[in-house]
């Protein structure tokens, strides 16, 4: 299923919501030959709403937005070229919004996420960072380590083709964590993990990532940053701010490397 705003009869667009129905007269009909030329017209936006919201909408328009970023990834006919709007709110307030990141059974790279978005699709907070936030997840069971563990969850995970980016704008990405034990990208990235054979594909731009913490990444790992701000992420291993990301005009401050502050970008 797509969003539909309307349909075309015979060459005339009719917008639902300038009318809840539409009708054809004889005098049309007759005019072209007896036939009813129909055709739906499709936009490329949907909604979610994380205060007005219900994941049981169809997240078509704003007055039926779902209510977290997953379900809004998960709607029938997302397609290539959409874009996910989201109204302003605090994206994570529940466990239930996480989603794998990776393949069922690929032990080493699955870690759950507030949200993957799907190749081709753009997933924008409306009005800033300054009033959406997602909100990551700290493991607190007796093995984390600073958070990181098999039960934290990272923010946000970017998934790029070849032929099509994925993007994220306009967030505030905070508190994500990544796992602690294995050896693939689990441990990767506790605000933000693009795609390293496409990472110039996986999009950051207008983004705070703030105190996120990883293995390898704290803020963003295999992604390309455009005027984002990263302060005060932490890892383990390498790049508090990011690993192997590319930085455009964005500001990079207080991150730390184990218990040391420096390093605060790895592999740019």
């Amino acid at each position: 299923r797509r969003p539909c705003i309307g349909v075309t009869l015979n060459g005339v667009t009719n917008l639902f919501e300038q009318s809840e129905s539409v009708t054809i007269g004889a005098s049309e009909v007759n005019a072209a030959g007896g036939y009813i030329h129909a055709a739906p017209v499709y936009v490329p936006h949907w909604y979610v709403d994380d205060i007005n919201g219900s994941d049981s909408n169809s997240g078509f328009r704003l007055g039926k937005a779902k209510r977290t970023l997953a379900a809004a990834m998960r709607v029938d006919g997302l397609a290539v070229g959409d874009t996910v709007h989201a109204a302003p709110g605090t994206y994570g307030d529940e466990t239930a919004d996480g989603v794998m990141d990776s393949s069922p059974g690929d032990a080493d790279n699955n870690h759950k996420c507030r949200v993957s978005v799907p190749a081709g699709v753009i997933l924008v907070a409306d009005q800033g960072a300054g009033k959406t936030v997602i909100a990551g997840e700290a493991d607190t069971s007796e093995s984390a380590s600073h958070g990181m563990g098999a039960n934290a969850m990272r923010c946000v995970k970017l998934n790029a083709t070849a032929s099509a980016a994925a993007r994220l704008k306009g967030f505030t990405l905070t508190g994500g964590n990544s796992d602690v034990s294995g050896t693939g990208q689990a441990q990767w990235g506790g605000g933000v993990l693009g795609d390293n054979a496409y990472r110039e594909a996986c999009v950051v731009e207008d983004c705070i990532i703030s105190n996120n913490v990883a293995h390898q990444g704290g803020g963003a790992v295999f992604v390309t940053a455009v005027r984002c701000r990263f302060f005060d992420n932490r890892a383990k291993g390498g790049g508090g701010a990011g690993y192997y990301v590319g930085y455009h005009e964005c500001l990079i401050d207080r991150s730390r490397n184990g218990e040391s502050p420096g390093q605060a970008a790895c592999w740019c």
